[in-house]
């Protein structure tokens, strides 16, 4: 910035002031050399720099305990912590309260379902398909092993990502199998009665494979222990939701062996769709 005084030429250029021969600086007033630039501006900014308050970690701790209960107050995660709270202390009622139940808890509790099986999967086939290797002699360490998954194409992500869209569509086929059978059944229950009840009832096997994925890193055995309790689950809850959401008077066995078989088809069906490229292309 150039500036110029007539009344005293004064000339003000790049913060030094000009008196004749003498030079001063413009923000302090120092007398300078010829040629010296004024350390003021550093020192100040230096002196700000320091000055400026650390984070609080106080503060932050507070911050996060407002938004963990604010979370925690929001009506529809609310609602999600008591189901999971519910199918662990009494899975058979709280399956057959949400059989009732016509709000978007299905959508959230498909997603979470879905991500709760997918990484339980993912753990069990890498570290199942390492027990079979190491079951029939082949001695591998599980890093080298884990490396040879990555580099055919088998890494983590990559299989998360394949069960994962592969769970969602198993329980939205669910859903919409239970709700055209009641349908059919000439049940006016609705199809977010049919989701809600459906999610609720698959929940704690969903539970039961993340923990299977967790268990797989210590041994295979408790982990298929996990896997098949899953399933028994599964397949007890899923009739007891049933006979709940259309109010039959005698069991649905046939109804319920149906769903079964249609909802298993799906499923080997998303399977092949999803997972088999990724393992298709790995032996290749």
């Amino acid at each position: 910035m150039l500036t110029i005084y007539a009344t005293e030429c004064i000339i003000l250029n790049s913060g030094i002031m000009e008196r004749g021969i003498e030079m001063f600086c413009s923000r302090c007033g120092r007398e300078l050399r010829d040629g010296e630039v004024c350390s003021c501006t550093e020192t100040s900014g230096n002196n700000n720099a320091s000055s400026s308050p650390l984070p609080d970690s106080k503060a932050i701790i507070e911050g996060a305990k407002h938004a963990a209960e604010a979370l925690r107050n929001d009506p529809m995660v609310s609602e999600v912590i008591d189901t999971i709270k519910g199918v662990t202390v009494s899975p058979v009622q709280q399956v057959s309260e949400n059989a009732y139940r016509t709000d978007i808890l299905w959508l959230i509790l498909t997603v979470l379902e879905s991500a709760m099986v997918s990484f339980g999967i993912t753990a069990m086939l890498r570290r199942g398909s390492y027990a079979l290797v190491t079951l029939f002699g082949i001695k591998a360490d599980y890093s080298e092993y884990a490396k040879e998954l990555n580099d055919l194409g088998l890494s983590p992500l990559k299989i998360f990502g394949a069960e994962f869209l592969c769970a969602l569509v198993s329980f939205i086929a669910s859903m919409l199998i239970i709700s055209a059978m009641m349908t059919i059944s000439k049940r006016r229950t609705g199809f977010f009665a049919a989701a809600n009840m459906t999610v609720t009832a698959f929940l704690p096997s969903s539970m039961l494979i993340a923990a299977a994925g967790v268990l797989s890193f210590v041994h295979i055995v408790p982990g298929l222990a996990a896997v098949f309790a899953a399933v028994v689950s599964a397949i007890l809850l899923g009739f007891v939701g049933m006979q709940s959401l259309g109010r039959f008077e005698s069991p649905p066995f046939r109804r319920y062996i149906l769903y079964m078989l249609l909802f298993c088809t799906v499923n080997i069906l998303a399977e092949i769709i999803f997972l088999g490229p990724l393992i298709g292309g790995s032996m290749s």
